[in-house]
């Protein structure tokens, strides 16, 4: 069975979420394994991790006016985008990366899969 491929641009001729590359659905199993493991741990850690996430998507909406457009951020606050809209399957440039924010967010939190 071919791989979805990743929306195009204006792209919106279905329902539901929209597809994501193979690459950032990776990301989203990573980060749902670290949600997993912390959802199993106490309860502070949650708090802390959903503030990381909060304070994070936060940064990226004020830095980036294309924020909402791109599937890495829906990725991290498991909001859906809408469809109707442009899709950028880009991550953010370096610093600001959303794969390197998951990465260190299973690096302190755990999870069994890898970026």
């Amino acid at each position: 069975m071919p791989e979805p491929k990743p929306p195009q641009p204006g792209e919106h001729n279905q329902e539901g979420p929209l597809p994501l590359s193979i690459k950032n659905q990776k990301m989203k199993d990573v980060f749902s394994a670290v949600h997993d493991c912390v959802n199993n741990g106490p309860y502070d850690q949650l708090e802390n991790f959903m503030t990381e996430i909060t304070s994070r998507v936060e940064y990226l909406r004020k830095k980036y006016p294309d924020w909402q457009n791109r599937t890495v951020v829906h990725i991290i606050s498991s909001s859906t985008m809408d469809p109707s809209s442009e899709v950028i399957e880009e991550d953010f440039p370096l610093e600001d990366s959303v794969e390197a924010f998951i990465a260190s967010l299973q690096k302190k939190y755990g999870g069994d899969l890898s970026v």
